[in-house]
């Protein structure tokens, strides 16, 4: 029996009001909610428990989306996909199963018409003046140390900095620029 446990994206708009008078940060150390293209906005658990298939025990910070169940499931038990169905999906069974690298090494991150953010390895880039697609009060702002962005858009890379408080948009034109090329793809 192959078990998937994973989540929807990101606490809702009242997780604000959790932190400041509960000190509950459901988001945990990702900035962002539900709707957002920071990290806290798009990332979630996803487990997966497959007795004689995948390794027990195996941690994984390789990329992969819940859109790769579709073409995972389909290679497990030996189905087609079917022409123009499920472009997105990349077959992640040799990935689950410790064999190979993860199949994805980009993933586009949007929830509305006016920002996408594109995440290949460590980066993420942010087409947008900001990740935020909920208020953030002022306050949550100033207590965690994240500044007004003076740039048209946003560059993280998540293993220096999961929070997303140091944007390196200005100081790496050239990874904008190459990120920006994909994800224009």
């Amino acid at each position: 029996t192959l078990v998937i446990f994973s989540a929807d994206n990101g606490p809702e708009h009242y997780a604000y009001e959790r932190v400041r008078k509960y000190d509950h940060r459901s988001m945990g150390p990702l900035r962002g909610l539900k709707r957002d293209i920071w990290e806290g906005g798009h990332r979630v658990p996803f487990v997966i428990h497959w007795p004689g298939v995948t390794p027990a025990g195996q941690v994984n910070d390789g990329l992969i989306s819940q859109i790769d169940i579709f073409a995972t499931i389909a290679a497990a038990v030996g189905a087609d996909i079917p022409a123009g169905s499920a472009e997105d999906s990349y077959n992640q069974l040799d990935f689950i199963q410790g064999k190979s690298p993860s199949a994805r090494d980009v993933l586009v991150h949007n929830t509305n018409p006016n920002g996408y953010a594109l995440r290949q390895g460590d980066w993420v880039l942010i087409a947008a003046k900001t990740g935020g697609v909920s208020k953030v009060p002022d306050w949550f702002n100033e207590a965690n140390g994240y500044a007004a962005n003076p740039h048209a858009g946003e560059l993280y890379n998540l293993r220096e900095d999961l929070a997303q408080k140091q944007n390196r948009y200005g100081d790496l034109p050239e990874k904008v620029q190459a990120l920006t090329r994909i994800l224009e793809q």
